[in-house]
């Protein structure tokens, strides 16, 4: 984090004020308005003053009488979120349409809610366009819906345990009301978190994973159930428990069993 001070005099007072602030250094330490400022501003919802304001936890009144000197010193601190890699490996919005984001670092996610976001984030991704940047709404709600669940929701449950099956299009209407810069804001937060997992687990999620010959509707359509068939393999009859595992352990696993392949063809 970086500090932001600032004086001033107000008109009324014989004597200088002061305010400090702070600008995050690294997309890990945004806040969850911070991190909305960035998705507002991508959209071309936002004006230059409400961005600073948010962004840096200044009064909208403050921001207001700043030069623009002032105002480029301010742009200067947030000036990495124009280049590098962005990763993360949490959700910057807790909440949307009441329903509830996994933990950081995907500790309550399995397997099976992984492929399935993943898949229709992929189905998503599709409907981008030069003409539709924004994508289908439907195919954005249902990617969304998802991951973000109810309090009881899970995609697993027992005799006993008050969960809930997880109601994948129940959840998406719920969303249909929501401000579609949050809903936007997730996809934007899912590819960070792809590219977080690429940098933890590089064999399972290699950059540039597009194979030469097929194409990206092909590949985006297969290449879970590809995974999850090589993962398993004969055990079948522990299927279920590997859809219910934790999904950054199955990572794990995967990323292993893929190593001591490639070690193996070498020999």
């Amino acid at each position: 984090m970086v500090s932001i001070d600032i004086e001033y005099k107000p008109w009324w007072l014989p004597w200088r004020r002061h305010i400090r602030s702070w600008a995050p250094s690294h997309w890990w330490e945004m806040s969850e308005r911070q991190y909305m400022s960035v998705v507002r501003s991508l959209l071309g919802q936002t004006d230059e003053t409400t961005y600073h304001a948010e962004m840096f936890g200044i009064p909208k009144r403050m921001v207001r009488r700043m030069d623009s000197w002032q105002r480029y010193m301010m742009n200067r601190q947030v000036r990495w979120l124009e280049s590098g890699r962005s990763e993360v490996s949490r959700f910057f919005i807790s909440k949307i349409g009441g329903l509830l984001a996994p933990e950081d670092g995907l500790k309550s996610m399995t397997l099976q809610q992984y492929m399935t976001a993943d898949t229709f984030f992929d189905q998503y991704t599709d409907t981008i366009t030069d003409a539709a940047r924004e994508g289908n709404p439907e195919r954005l709600r249902r990617f969304v819906a998802a991951i973000y669940l109810g309090k009881n929701e899970d995609y697993f449950t027992e005799p006993g345990d008050g969960k809930v099956l997880v109601d994948i299009d129940g959840n998406a209407s719920r969303i249909a009301g929501v401000d579609h810069a949050l809903v936007w804001g997730v996809y934007m937060n899912w590819v960070m978190i792809r590219n977080w997992l690429s940098r933890a687990y590089p064999l399972l999620f290699p950059e540039g994973e597009a194979q030469a010959g097929s194409s990206p509707r092909v590949r985006q359509r297969n290449v879970w159930l590809n995974a999850f068939d090589s993962f398993v393999g004969d055990d079948v009859a522990h299927l279920d428990a590997y859809r219910k595992m934790a999904c950054t352990d199955a990572f794990r696993i995967m990323n292993r069993k893929i190593k001591l392949s490639r070690l193996q063809n070498k020999q």
